[in-house]
């Protein structure tokens, strides 16, 4: 039976996301503790298994395989971090100094997998220079701060960028790694910073551990644990601003009673015992919710993934990137974050090829006042709420008035899991103290029958439309999506707004809508592909060039139907 080893996503050296086509080395630790590197090295591929480079080992990246589970602990490092390592590293022990340097990055043994970006560091200029000595480039240091800056920032997943990323960590591990470990309780740590040495606990000094009721909270970033600090009660939703990329843990002291840290300067990592890990929960801001004061629907939560907010008093539109039936990433509009670009590069390149944008804007004068999701037949399905939009639904709306709709009624916060290469999940958010009126049920939905498959739906009633914003496809007059925007201040989004990306057409008074359907072959794919032409005038008089257009008053209601290849709009 072939020996299984897991493949992870994330480089262990550099903590770069591997990418198809990249050369990968699993560094796996034997039962004598000694670390052997998997030669040669394996082509990681976008599927669940990498090119199988060795005839005794099936190279697995199956995020939930019982036998990797089981099998020898292993990291996955590029081929040429690997080498860069070797090449900058003083000790014979080069493998053993990487596996420990790579499992560090970890805040604890079999902690889950968070798809931390690597931090932006400030000594560019240093790592430029050791740069251009690696690849005889002595011109490359030469240049001006300015230019190693655009270098930097112009190539996210370069060579420049991975070396930089390890040589930030490997630094301290090839002149530290032989230094002493030491192991401390948590107890004893008032606070802790990478970089710096521990601040014992003064209840510890005295042995005053009884009765203490503070909270710890725990920052994570691709380095591995960041800092550890002891908060008052009441406390730890306050003085700490949002730092990303990070993740956050915050628990009662307690809850860390049996758990240490081993500590190796500049760097610490948890031991825990008895499952703790189990208890915790991982969030992406400093200032989490009290989870006794969440919704919870505990069917969907899952262990070993970690939990996401979304402020939904804060953002201004949300977008929801689907993928057969399924919800793969969220992102909150902000004044900060307008684009959802930078969320849509999180998804894995066959994700990307045929991702759906489902953008919901939220105007100023509007707000969610109920939000609810739904799980059945592999099929997943939100439903949104606005005082003055009214319903949105987001996914399939196959069988939709059979639902069993989980319903939150004027959230504040919304919660959902990111589980490693996996499906969102909803699991609850926090409903404000006080509601103001009364918030009906959700349902009837009443959609006309999908005419293609995995097709999302949209609608929006053309009555007192005040401007109109047609997205379209770049270098043509494909229609991709419309946002509405009403007299009342309210405004409604079809098909794929992409808000920041596509080209938009405005029309503002529009008395006139036409649209042109059309059948092609898709330039990407060669599958037939249907579209739609749209323009919207102010006029009713004009013209169209060919006898396919549609032509209709701002009257009735639009329904799009759309999935990443098709498109056809229909208004009644």
């Amino acid at each position: 039976m072939l020996e299984h080893v897991r493949i992870h996503p994330l480089c262990g050296a550099c903590s770069y996301a591997f990418i198809p086509g990249d050369e990968v080395i699993s560094l796996i630790k034997r039962l004598d503790n000694k670390i052997e590197a998997t030669y040669p090295a394996s082509k990681y591929l976008d599927s669940l298994y990498c090119h199988q480079s060795n005839p005794h080992r099936m190279f697995c990246r199956l995020p939930d395989c019982i036998r990797c589970a089981s099998a020898k602990q292993a990291v996955t490092v590029h081929k040429d971090c690997l080498e860069l390592f070797e090449r900058a590293h003083i000790s014979s022990d080069t493998l053993s100094c990487l596996w420990t340097m790579a499992t560090w990055r970890s805040p604890w043994h079999d902690a889950p997998i968070l798809h931390l970006a690597p931090s932006s560091t400030t000594e560019i200029k240093e790592y430029i220079r050791r740069a251009a000595e690696e690849w005889k480039l002595p011109g490359l240091e030469s240049l001006p701060m300015e230019l190693d800056l655009l270098i930097y920032e112009q190539l996210p997943q370069s060579c420049l960028r991975r070396y930089i990323s390890l040589w930030t960590v490997a630094r301290w591990w090839i002149f530290e790694y032989n230094r002493k470990l030491l192991t401390i309780s948590i107890n004893e740590i008032e606070k802790w910073h990478r970089g710096t040495r521990p601040t014992i606990h003064m209840q510890a000094e005295t042995n005053e551990h009884n009765g203490d009721k503070s909270f710890i909270r725990l920052s994570v970033d691709s380095q591995g644990l960041r800092s550890i600090e002891r908060l008052k009660p009441g406390s730890a939703n306050n003085g700490l601003l949002e730092s990303n990329p990070a993740l956050y843990i915050v628990e009662a002291a307690e809850c860390f009673s049996t758990a240490s840290i081993e500590y190796m300067f500049p760097f610490a990592r948890l031991q825990l015992t008895g499952g703790l890990e189990e208890n915790f929960r991982i969030w992406d801001t400093p200032s989490p919710p009290d989870w006794k004061d969440c919704v919870i629907d505990y069917k969907y939560t899952r262990t070993k993934s970690y939990l996401s907010t979304l402020n939904a008093r804060t953002c201004n539109g949300i977008t929801f990137f689907t993928c057969c039936n399924m919800i793969w990433a969220i992102h909150a509009h902000t004044s900060a974050q307008p684009s959802a670009q930078s969320t849509f590069k999180t998804l894995n390149p066959k994700q990307q090829a045929v991702a759906q944008w489902v953008y919901v804007p939220i105007s100023s004068g509007d707000f969610i006042t109920a939000f609810g999701w739904s799980y059945t037949d592999n099929q997943a399905r939100f439903f949104l709420r606005l005082k003055l939009a009214g319903e949105v639904v987001v996914g399939s709306t196959s069988n939709i008035t059979a639902e069993n709709i989980q319903l939150i009624k004027q959230p504040s916060i919304l919660i959902y899991e990111r589980p490693d290469s996996q499906k969102i999940t909803f699991v609850g958010g926090v409903a404000e103290p006080t509601i103001s009126f009364e918030i009906p049920a959700f349902m009837p939905f009443n959609y006309r029958r999908t005419p293609f498959i995995s097709a999302n739906y949209s609608s929006a009633p053309l009555f007192n439309v005040c401007r109109t914003h047609i997205y379209h496809e770049a270098g043509t007059k494909t229609c991709r999506g419309i946002l509405v925007e009403y007299l009342d201040g309210s405004k409604r989004a079809l098909g794929h707004c992409r808000v920041g990306i596509d080209q938009t057409e405005v029309c503002i008074e529009p008395g006139q809508l036409c649209y042109a359907p059309t059948i092609s072959a898709n330039p990407r794919s060669g599958l037939r592909q249907q579209s739609v032409q749209v323009v919207i005038s102010k006029e009713n008089a004009h013209e169209h060039d060919g006898p396919d257009w549609i032509c209709c008053a701002m009257k009735g209601v639009l329904g799009f139907w759309f999935n990443h290849n098709d498109t056809q709009i229909e208004v009644y």
